[in-house]
């Protein structure tokens, strides 16, 4: 009616007759768009949501229900964890600081096994293939292949560059004890039968920091048993913390000879062991995941670090993954915990790094329930 007016010139005059005709198709209109749209508008979220799950499948990222797609939209804070998830789980030792000497092993191969003298070598090579969860098998093909977690993996794949032979040292020695890894010690250990006279041997492996702790000797350069004393502890603290500001996870392997006799029943003792050496283990941050980081920071969301490792090699991959920030601060699991309420609601704004949090300490309630 409008463009026929229009055409004629007339759009300026209405008569009362098409004012109530005009009336009657704006009636029409808000009748349709009332009716259709409650039936319509389900539908169209629903198709928009499979739209969105169906590109999210397309970046491998399976959603079983169409809600969650909508949840994600409304995220603001990612906490991610490190090992698999910003790194790519392909684990290699690359330095080394074993019998007080500090070694790049990345590409050095056999070259490092004359480096070492040669009762810690053996001793080196014991406790990796015997204190360990890992294996080493010969395929179909012929080939070596080594089964295990990714740290197992690294540490085996060491035991081998350094001339051992898993399947020997595995037949050598009887095992008496095993004390598998969990995140409470963070520390495993295993007690072997020595062929010399039926002695035995414990050997244990973990967070260097807590493997140090339980140490009183040292292996020396010259491949001797020394007393522990400041100076070397104060070497291998360093040598630990540097490791880990090279973004490198670090581990400790220790032994003790329990000369006053053991029972299957009993704990590995606690303290009394010498330490061997400790390696760096390199986890390459995963292709991408900068600038992923950087996407959500432009799209307002948060992304944080929680994660077990050392504060130190937390700190680094964050720093490499673009998550650590100048203005952003690393906090320790326990000293979190141990914060009022009133000291995290002014502190977690700034957290972007907790690292020593074992997943069951790995909650986020308190982000939650204060709106973060």
């Amino acid at each position: 009616m409008f463009m026929r007016k229009l055409s004629t010139g007339t759009h300026w005059i209405w008569s009362g007759d098409e004012a109530l005709e005009l009336l009657e198709y704006f009636a029409i209109a808000v009748t349709i768009v009332v009716v259709a749209v409650p039936e319509g508008l389900p539908l169209a979220v629903t198709l928009s949501l499979a739209f969105a799950m169906k590109k999210m499948m397309n970046d491998k990222a399976l959603v079983r229900h169409l809600a969650a797609c909508e949840t994600m939209g409304s995220a603001t804070t990612i906490c991610s964890d490190k090992t698999g998830t910003l790194t790519t789980n392909h684990m290699t030792v690359v330095k080394s600081c074993i019998c007080m000497n500090v070694q790049d092993v990345a590409n050095k191969g056999s070259s490092l096994q004359s480096e070492i003298p040669e009762s810690a070598l053996k001793l080196l090579i014991q406790s990796i293939f015997n204190n360990t969860g890992g294996e080493v098998v010969v395929n179909k093909h012929g080939k070596t292949e080594i089964l295990g977690t990714p740290t197992e993996t690294a540490i085996l794949e060491l035991g081998l560059s350094l001339g051992g032979n898993f399947q020997e040292e595995r037949k050598s020695y009887k095992v008496i004890k095993v004390e598998p890894f969990n995140s409470t010690k963070k520390r495993m250990g295993v007690v072997i039968e020595l062929p010399e006279g039926g002695s035995l041997r414990a050997h244990t492996k973990g967070a260097s920091e807590i493997v140090l702790a339980a140490c009183d000797k040292v292996v020396n350069s010259s491949g001797e048993v020394v007393p522990l004393d400041e100076e070397s502890i104060k070497y291998l603290n360093v040598t630990i913390n540097e490791f880990a500001n090279e973004a490198l996870r670090t581990l400790c392997l220790a032994y003790m000879d329990l000369e006053n006799g053991f029972s299957p029943d009993e704990a590995i003792p606690a303290s009394g062991f010498t330490c061997v050496g400790i390696v760096g283990i390199k986890d390459p941050v995963r292709p991408g995941v900068k600038e992923s980081v950087e996407l959500c920071r432009r799209a307002g969301i948060t992304v944080r670090m929680v994660t077990g490792d050392n504060i130190n090699t937390a700190k680094a991959i964050a720093r490499e993954c673009g998550i650590l920030t100048d203005d952003g601060i690393a906090i320790e699991g326990p000293v979190f915990r141990e914060k009022s309420q009133e000291e995290l609601l002014e502190l977690i704004p700034k957290i972007q790094v907790q690292p020593q949090s074992p997943p069951k300490k790995k909650s986020v309630w308190f982000l939650v329930s204060f709106g973060f």
